[in-house]
C-alpha cells in the first residue's frame, strides 16, 4: 500500500471515530435527560421510578409540573387541571375529576393540582404513542420525486449491469479466442503456451473494467444535486418567512395555492405595524402620520434604532 493509501485510511478512521463518539455522547445525554422520575404506588409501597419503567396497573402520583407518563383513569386528587396542549392544540387547562372527566392521557402536563391515576396503557398503546406511529409511518412515505428518482436510479443501474454483462462475455470472448495482441503485436492467448499468470492479469483487468462499468452507470451525483436544489428552495422559502422543517416538504410546498389550517385565534404575518402612538400630548393614528413634520419623524427613528439594539443586546 501506497503513502497516500494509508493516509485516506487514517482519515476515514478518525472521522468515523469522531462521529462514533459525537453519536455516543449524544444519545447518553438525550438518555439521561428524558428519563424522568416519578412517584408511584406499586405493591403496596410508594416508591420512585422511571416514566420507562411505569406498567399496566401502577398507581401513578401526579403533582404540578409532572408530564403524564400514561393512559389512565383518575383516582382521586385535589382541583386537578391538565395541560392538553400537545393533544388538541388547546392552551386552556382542562379540570379532571371522578363526576365528569376522569381520563388521563400521555403527554399531557399537570398545570394545578394534584391526584391519583390508575395507568391502563403505557408505550406504544397510549394516545399518544398511537399518534406518534401514524407520524412515523407517514414520514416513511416517499414523495413523487423521491419515487421518479429512485425508479431512474433503478433503470440506470439495472442497464449498467446488463451493459458489463455485455462487455465482460465479448472480452473474455475475443481474449480466449485468439483476436487480442498486447503491445508487440503479439497474439495475448495462444493456447496451452500462455502463462496461467497471463491469463489471470488478462481476466482480472477486464472483470476491473466490468465493474466500473457498473459503478459508474449509478448516477451517485443525483441525489445529491436533488438535495442542494431543495435547500435551495428551502433557503427562498425562508427569505418569504415560510419556515421549512424538512427538505423534501420544498416539492409540496412549491405547487401549493391555498393553506388550511387549524390554529385556533389570529395568523399572523410576522411582521409589525405601528398603527397609532403619543407625540408628547397629542394621539398620532396611522392616517394622520402623514401630518406629522419629516424632522420630528428622524428624530423618532433616531430614538428607535439604538432602542432596539439595547434590546437584541439584552
Amino acid at each position: 500500500m501506497t503513502v497516500e493509501a494509508y493516509l485516506f485510511f487514517l482519515v476515514i478512521a478518525i472521522s468515523a471515530g469522531s462521529n462514533f463518539t459525537q453519536t455516543l455522547q449524544f444519545y447518553k445525554l438525550s438518555k439521561v435527560s428524558n428519563n424522568i422520575q416519578i412517584d408511584v404506588i406499586r405493591n403496596g409501597r410508594r416508591q420512585q421510578i422511571s416514566i420507562f419503567e411505569i406498567v399496566v396497573g401502577d398507581v401513578i402520583c401526579l403533582k404540578i409540573g409532572d408530564q403524564v407518563p400514561a393512559d389512565g383513569l383518575f383516582l382521586d386528587g385535589h382541583l386537578l387541571q391538565v395541560d392538553e396542549s400537545s393533544m388538541t392544540g388547546e392552551s386552556d387547562h382542562l379540570e379532571v375529576n371522578s363526576s365528569q372527566n376522569l381520563f388521563l392521557f400521555s403527554g399531557t402536563k399537570v398545570a394545578d393540582g394534584y391526584a391519583r391515576m390508575h395507568a391502563t396503557s403505557v408505550g406504544m398503546n397510549t394516545t399518544w404513542g398511537q399518534r406518534m406511529s401514524q407520524i412515523s409511518r407517514d414520514n416513511s412515505e416517499q414523495t413523487p420525486l423521491q419515487a421518479r428518482l429512485n425508479e431512474l436510479t433503478s433503470s440506470t443501474g439495472k442497464i449498467g449491469l446488463a451493459v458489463a454483462f455485455l462487455v465482460l462475455v465479448v472480452l473474455l470472448l475475443r481474449y480466449f479466442t485468439g483476436n487480442t495482441t498486447d503491445e508487440n503485436g503479439n497474439q495475448e492467448y495462444n493456447g496451452s503456451k500462455t502463462k496461467v499468470d497471463d491469463i489471470v492479469n488478462v481476466v482480472v483487468g477486464i472483470v476491473a473494467a466490468t465493474v466500473t462499468i457498473i459503478v459508474v452507470a449509478i448516477p451517485e451525483g443525483l441525489p445529491l444535486a436533488v438535495t442542494l436544489t431543495l435547500a435551495y428552495s428551502m433557503k427562498r422559502m425562508m427569505a418569504d418567512q415560510a419556515m421549512v422543517r424538512k427538505l423534501s416538504a420544498s416539492e409540496t410546498m412549491g405547487s401549493a395555492t391555498t393553506i388550511g389550517t387549524d390554529k385556533t385565534g389570529t395568523l399572523t404575518e410576522n411582521r409589525m405595524k405601528v398603527t397609532k402612538f403619543w407625540l408628547g400630548k397629542e394621539l398620532v393614528k396611522e392616517a394622520d402620520a402623514s401630518s406629522v413634520s419629516p424632522n420630528i419623524i428622524k428624530l423618532i427613528q433616531e430614538g428607535i434604532q439604538p432602542a432596539a439594539y439595547i434590546g437584541k443586546l439584552q
